[in-house]
């Protein structure tokens, strides 16, 4: 999928702007994974080319095991401090999106450090 598909897929207040200055950090950094806050908790990783404009997968990162049927389960990472965390595949975007559709972005960054690498071993094939 294009990035630009996404934008209009989109309707959270700040994702627009939140995206373009992740995708130009992560051109900056040589990095694909941006992280996306949502105003009811849900965490979203974006895996991106940034130099293409191409989204490679598009993930939901939470606190607790749950079921949907948009989501498809993928790994658990835990952090060194503890956190769990459970990834989810999101395999049908527009039906996620309506079930989220009034919430905003409040936190955007490039994923670094122990995540990353993680990621690029649980998801990148």
């Amino acid at each position: 999928m294009r990035i630009k598909e996404l934008l209009e897929l989109a309707p959270w207040r700040g994702f627009e702007e939140g995206l373009f200055l992740g995708l130009s950090e992560a051109e900056e950094l040589g990095k694909e994974f941006l992280g996306f806050t949502l105003s009811n908790g849900h965490g979203l990783v974006l895996h991106v080319n940034p130099y293409e404009g191409e989204l490679k997968g598009i993930y939901l990162v939470y606190p607790e095991k749950i079921e949907a049927n948009y989501l498809n389960y993928c790994c658990v990472f835990t952090t060194r401090f503890g956190n769990t965390i459970f990834i989810y595949e999101i395999i049908n975007l527009s039906e996620y999106i309506n079930s989220v559709r009034s919430e905003s972005v409040i936190y955007v960054e490039v994923i670094k450090g122990e995540l990353e690498d993680f990621l690029h071993t649980a998801l990148v094939r």
